[in-house]
């Protein structure tokens, strides 16, 4: 098109090179650094505050720990960014890790780390951009909560659901994890 070489440049989503060039951690390694067992369902729940909507609600996060706590799964929680209201967020997940023992809160995964999760957990979970984008690289499931993501572009592996009002996960649409097989 005319344009001097130098003005070009490759761009797009550089977590995806960082799967193909970072060596991620081993299944063993990962099972062990997170006392679960990938024999059984294992969740991977990364959520970060909504800044669309300028606020996240305390109780933003119930009808998903009610849905973990009713389908009895492993869960590993990812530590929230440092946008407004993420000190709430993680302030009810290591709450909730207190109550449920099946819960792991990671507060500062590797990059490295983090790849190797999404490799060999069962289902994805939350409002990160890491489920729309890197996630289908592992064909991982993933229910993807909110507006966070709008606007972005998705594979097949990602079924969105809102953020629901009411606690109950009889009520709304965490039905989504039971499309998955969690064993």
């Amino acid at each position: 098109m005319g344009e001097e070489a130098w003005r070009i440049h490759v761009t797009g989503a550089p977590g995806l090179d960082n799967i193909l060039s970072i060596p991620v951690p081993t299944r063993e390694e990962i099972q062990e650094k997170f006392e679960v067992d990938f024999d059984q369902p294992v969740l991977l729940a990364t959520y970060h505050p909504v800044t669309r909507i300028g606020y996240t609600r305390n109780n933003e996060l119930d009808p998903l720990l009610d849905a973990i706590k009713e389908l009895d799964v492993q869960v590993i929680f990812t530590f929230p960014n440092a946008d407004a209201g993420g000190r709430s967020i993680a302030a009810r997940v290591k709450e909730f890790q207190t109550q449920y023992w099946k819960a792991r809160l990671v507060i500062n995964a590797s990059q490295p780390v983090y790849i190797g999760l999404m490799k060999y957990v069962t289902v994805m979970v939350g409002n990160s951009s890491s489920g729309i984008i890197e996630a289908s690289s592992f064909e991982l499931p993933v229910v993807n909560i909110g507006p966070r993501q709008a606007g972005r572009i998705r594979a097949r592996n990602v079924i969105d659901v809102g953020i629901p009002k009411q606690r109950s996960y009889k009520d709304c649409n965490w039905r989504s994890l039971r499309s998955f097989d969690l064993g």
